[in-house]
């Protein structure tokens, strides 16, 4: 992927945001609503040649009314090719994902998360591993169109 494609990638991303009506952090409940008033969240991981980790970070799993999770990745392997993925996750599929992945906590201490009843998880899937092949298998978006993630215009 040249420079070019970075920037139609990144226009295509600008579309569909446009599209969304953001979600303010002080309601901690989400990062967007889409067309259909659903509210979700957008997790990104960047693949390079020392780091084939797909890294899901600042997971809550105490906010109630998301509705899908998607990932998206970039990998950067080889730079003249870059190229992105999106997996789709309904909230009980990530909830169970997060048991599946052993996620744990991304911030403090193990002693100062036993009295936080908020803690952000992560994980992390190795390029290739059993769950990576799971993940292609279940959530990935095949043929993805990046502005299908927005069916319909959000009224402003």
């Amino acid at each position: 992927m040249e420079i070019n494609d970075l920037i139609l990638l990144h226009e295509k991303i600008d579309i569909i945001l446009k599209d969304y009506i953001i979600i303010p952090s002080s309601l901690d409940n989400g990062d967007f609503l889409n067309s259909y008033g659903e509210t979700v969240e957008f997790k990104c991981s960047f693949l390079t040649n020392l780091n084939r980790d797909i890294n899901v970070r600042q997971i809550r799993s105490y906010q109630t009314d998301i509705k899908y999770y998607y990932v998206f990745t970039v990998d950067f392997l080889d730079y003249t090719n870059i190229r992105y993925k999106t997996y789709k996750l309904t909230k009980s599929q990530m909830l169970q994902e997060l048991n599946l992945l052993n996620a744990k906590p991304c911030h403090s201490t193990k002693g100062a998360n036993l009295s936080n009843i908020n803690v952000e998880v992560g994980f992390a899937i190795k390029y290739g591993s059993p769950n990576f092949k799971r993940w292609e298998n279940t959530y990935l978006l095949e043929n993805f169109d990046i502005k299908s993630i927005s069916i319909n215009k959000v009224s402003k």
